[in-house]
């Protein structure tokens, strides 16, 4: 792709070679990425994002037929960034950092006429320098989440759906850090999906930094606690160095036209100051989706189905109309995934 606005190329590739072993496929994967965001008129320059993501992914599919399907997945993302730097040497500059994170996942899917499901487990690990807060020095993390997805069938194409997602982190040299210097650190777990937490540059965005405006509500329902609430990083609520839990509820209405009431709940441990104790803390959100399956969805939040103080956040945002999320799917356009054909 070309980028008017920075005047540079920008895009993705990615690219696979499939071994068959005995009656499970290995798939050696590489993946890459670049895109900018974030003018600064002062330095006439752009944030931009760079990721290599090479991955080893084991189907352990028994056969075409069979309506379990299972994989073992390990990835490596290989991240730079372009965003401002403060220091007493240079002043206020562009500069880059990199960060690597590694992923070991495994996923289980069942297709069944009276309802899908799915499980995933994962691990994720990185080690970086921070130049910060209470944190200085050499950090790591290592965390641990599981989603699991299921879909009940009560009616001809009409299905209620419920998904469960817990996080926690196993180490982390991060834990203590409170919201007095950002309570997100590396690998915070989150409610929300958002340009401003996708640490891992996994989604596409609009506005990956904005926190106004309309591409500062695109979400991402489908990670971490699957909230449609508009966070965009304008506060540390709803975000957890310990641990986090969340349950997403929707259903189809037994109507031709695809509305969806939603319901999302949530509970995670939250440290104000780097010296005090955690707080559990529980919040939840309600409304109706306009969605068409996976691709596209638009969410119409109710006041008195949320819990005051994500009201309170959605409130400083301004009138109602920005306070409405939407989702648009765009990885469901990869060709990789369209033209891929089982060969057993």
């Amino acid at each position: 792709m070309y980028s008017f606005s920075s005047r540079s190329v920008t895009g993705l590739a990615n690219g696979a070679y499939h071994w068959w072993l005995g009656g499970n496929q290995l798939t050696l994967g590489l993946g890459a990425k670049h895109f900018n965001y974030g003018y600064f008129p002062g330095f006439d320059g752009y944030k931009s994002y760079s990721r290599g993501s090479p991955s080893l992914t084991l189907d352990l599919s028994k056969s075409p037929t069979s309506p379990f399907n299972q994989s073992v997945q390990f990835r490596t993302l290989i991240n730079n960034r372009e965003e401002l730097v403060f220091d007493t040497i240079g002043g206020v500059h562009l500069g880059n950092y990199w960060y690597t994170i590694h992923e070991l996942s495994y996923t289980g899917k069942l297709k069944s006429a009276l309802g899908d499901g799915s499980l995933k487990l994962a691990l994720e690990q990185q080690s970086y320098t921070s130049t910060f807060g209470d944190n200085v020095g050499k950090q790591h993390y290592l965390r641990g989440t599981v989603e699991v997805q299921k879909d009940f069938v009560y009616q001809p194409y009409k299905k209620f759906y419920a998904r469960v997602f817990a996080g926690a982190f196993l180490q982390s040299t991060g834990r203590d850090a409170g919201s007095i210097f950002g309570v997100r650190t590396r690998g915070s777990l989150g409610l929300v999906g958002q340009g401003f937490n996708d640490y891992k540059s996994d989604e596409f965005y609009f506005g990956r930094n904005e926190d106004r405006g309309i591409a500062s509500q695109q979400i991402t329902p489908y990670v971490e606690g699957g909230f449609k609430v508009p966070l965009a990083g304008r506060t540390d609520v709803g975000f957890s160095n310990d641990f986090l839990l969340a349950l997403n509820l929707k259903a189809d209405l037994p109507i031709p036209i695809p509305i969806r009431p939603y319901f999302d709940l949530g509970y995670y441990n939250y440290k104000p100051t780097t010296t005090g104790p955690f707080y559990g803390t529980l919040v939840y959100s309600g409304g109706i989706a306009f969605e068409l399956e996976d691709y596209f969805g638009v969410y119409f939040p109710f006041s008195f189905l949320t819990s005051t103080d994500l009201n309170n956040i959605m409130a400083e945002r301004g009138g109602y109309a920005s306070r409405i999320t939407f989702h648009l799917n765009l990885k469901k356009l990869n060709p990789l995934e369209l033209f891929k054909v089982g060969m057993r």
